[in-house]
């Protein structure tokens, strides 16, 4: 059967990229244009290869690597599963899903499945469920203000996670205390806090 459109499931590009890949299957019918598409993904497979290979130059300094979605992309499990495919085992990666509708069962499966982290973001407009999905915990803590209680609140709640480590960031904002936020924290949590 053929047909006159197909749906673009390349992800990670920019939008150059894009343009790119669109002109290339417009005009196509369905199959050469998932064929068009399946070449693309090698692509992806490729660069994915090529920024885990140079960031692993980094050695003992390389930390988890944040792949942040755009708020626009709701749950699509099958690209997920295919992308967590493309990470190199034992590497750390995190997710940081900014559509509330990856918050499920299944997505948190699929990451535990990879050893990859669910990126808990909280700033004022949403927040992240708290949930151990892999051996370290990726936190984004992007509200302008935290007080005592706010930061031992999130002391307690990382210390009572399974987790061997934990990677917590603070909004660095104009009045730059995100520093000042990181060693309260790491003082709370009965950690060390490095401050770049």
């Amino acid at each position: 059967m053929t047909g006159t459109s197909a749906t673009l499931r390349y992800c990670g590009t920019s939008a150059t990229k894009v343009r790119e890949v669109l002109g290339l299957i417009r005009g196509l019918d369905v199959s050469e244009a998932r064929e068009v598409l399946r070449f693309c993904e090698r692509g992806a497979a490729d660069e994915v290869a090529f920024f885990h290979g140079a960031a692993a130059e980094l050695g003992e300094a390389l930390g988890p690597v944040l792949w942040q979605l755009p708020p626009s992309l709701r749950r699509d499990l099958p690209r997920l599963r295919d992308f967590l495919a493309l990470l190199p085992r034992g590497g750390r990666a995190a997710f940081e899903f900014r559509d509330a509708s990856w918050h499920e069962d299944d997505v948190l499966a699929a990451l535990s499945d990879a050893g990859a982290a669910l990126c808990v973001a909280e700033d004022e407009g949403r927040a992240t469920p708290l949930v151990a999905t892999a051996r370290f915990g990726y936190l984004r803590l992007r509200r302008p203000d935290y007080d005592d209680r706010a930061l031992a609140r999130w002391a307690e709640a990382v210390r009572a996670q399974p987790w061997e480590a934990a990677f917590v960031f603070f909004k660095h904002e104009d009045e730059a205390r995100g520093p000042d936020y990181a060693l309260r924290f790491g003082a709370l949590a009965g950690g060390a806090a490095a401050t770049p």
